[in-house]
């Protein structure tokens, strides 16, 4: 499927577009009625890889802080940025291979193909509201769980 195929709702293209701003710029936060597709977007998906200020020892910390990804209002422990085109994400849906999802009631499908990601972890000593991370390169398939028709993703199995 290439990307010109897939036509995104009005917000969720805003919702891209606002995560490529770059940090301290005006901002379009549009999370209050998000879909699963729209929060799956901004908490899993930054293509192509934001060039953050500050360069890759500052990568999680900004995306996580830009994109308000929080645990109940506390640092999240991690999270997993995967770095691929619309069309590569919205196949996995399609596969057929498929088990039962780590945390939630669903069934996850796995990617036939590996993905480019950047896993990104707490560090020991932060503490919120300064929460910073450190980032890992990833390469490999992912599970994601996918609702509605044509089924699109809305969840990331660790």
């Amino acid at each position: 499927m290439t990307l010109e195929k897939i036509h995104l709702p009005l917000s969720l293209l805003l919702l891209l577009l606002s995560s490529l701003l770059q940090p301290g710029s005006c901002q379009v936060i549009i999370f209050g009625n998000e879909t699963g597709v729209q929060r799956f977007w901004r908490l899993h998906v930054d293509y192509p890889k934001s060039n953050i200020p500050g360069g890759e020892s500052q990568y999680c910390t900004v995306m996580i802080h830009s994109r308000q990804i929080l645990d109940n209002g506390k640092c999240i422990q991690e999270n997993t940025f995967i770095h691929a085109v619309a069309g590569d994400i919205f196949d996995v849906c399609k596969t057929p291979r498929m088990r039962h999802c780590y945390d939630v009631t669903k069934n996850c499908h796995l990617s036939d193909i590996s993905f480019t990601q950047t896993l990104c972890v707490l560090q020991e000593c932060s503490r919120f509201p300064k929460c910073t991370y450190v980032g890992f390169p990833k390469f490999n398939k992912i599970w994601l769980a996918c609702e509605g028709i044509p089924p699109a993703p809305v969840y990331l199995d660790p």
